[in-house]
Order: structure tokens, then C-alpha cells, then sequence
């Protein structure tokens, strides 16, 4: 994460507050650049708890990204994402879904599939049933 005021950058530290002391002008800008790499996460806290290690979650930057039955009928079910050591995963674009999205992407699976991936945001607006969501993946 880079943050900008008026094109200079300052200093700032990802996962923190970035405290901007400053005289502020009327036309003062405020840019910021996040890092939009998809990663995969693991529960935090649950190093030794057996059903902690039975999931991850995919975000794509600040994004957290979520099955939906709508598109993904496995919710659900395990899924064995592809993904290297550094737990990054490289998500393909879709483009296929029957509702407004923010993004959608497909995730490479072990068996050289996918799991179609929606954002948070976007998902489970059915208020029912007909669209669960699983941000929590079983692995």
C-alpha cells in the first residue's frame, strides 16, 4: 500500500493508520495505491485447532472473495484451491455471472479446475435460501 498527498509520496506501513499531520490546502489530493494481489488466508488463532486448519478464504486486495450457490452449486463441498507456498493464487477474470457484481473471478483448483469467486459485497442478495454464500472455504 503507497499513499500520496498532492503526488509525493509518504510514509506508510500496510496494515496500520497512516497519521497525516499536516496544514491542509482546499486543493490538497489524497492518492492511494493497494496492493490488489490475490491471496489466500488461513484462520488466525488456530494453529492447533484441528477444524481451523480445514479452511482458507481468498481476498483480492481488501476484498474478501465468496462462493455463492447461485453460481458455485458446490458450496459447501471441500475444494482444494491452487495455490504456491507464499499463499498467493492466480485468479482468472469471469465474466459469466446472472447478477450485478462488483467482480468474479475463477480459482484454480488442485485437479486443474475452478471455483467461481464472487466479492463479499455482492453475494447472497436473495435474502433466502437460493443464495447461500461461503466466504470460509472447506479444504
Amino acid at each position: 500500500t503507497t499513499v500520496y498527498i498532492n503526488g509525493a509520496q509518504i510514509c506508510a506501513e500496510a496494515g496500520k493508520y497512516c497519521v497525516m499531520k499536516r496544514k491542509w490546502t482546499k486543493w490538497d489530493e489524497i492518492a492511494i495505491s493497494v496492493d490488489m494481489a490475490p491471496r489466500v488466508l488461513h484462520p488466525i488463532g488456530c494453529e492447533n485447532d484441528k477444524n481451523g486448519k480445514k479452511f482458507v478464504t481468498v481476498k483480492y486486495g481488501p476484498l474478501v472473495l465468496v462462493r455463492d450457490s447461485r453460481i458455485c452449486p458446490d458450496i459447501g463441498q471441500k475444494v482444494r484451491l491452487n495455490f504456491d507456498c507464499n499463499d498467493r493464487i492466480a485468479l482468472e477474470r469471469g465474466s459469466a455471472v446472472p447478477f450485478d457484481v462488483l467482480c468474479e473471478f475463477k480459482a484454480p483448483t488442485a485437479n486443474g479446475g475452478f471455483t467461481r469467486l464472487i466479492d463479499y459485497q455482492s453475494a447472497g442478495k436473495t435474502w433466502d435460501e437460493n443464495s447461500l454464500t461461503e466466504a470460509w472455504l472447506p479444504v
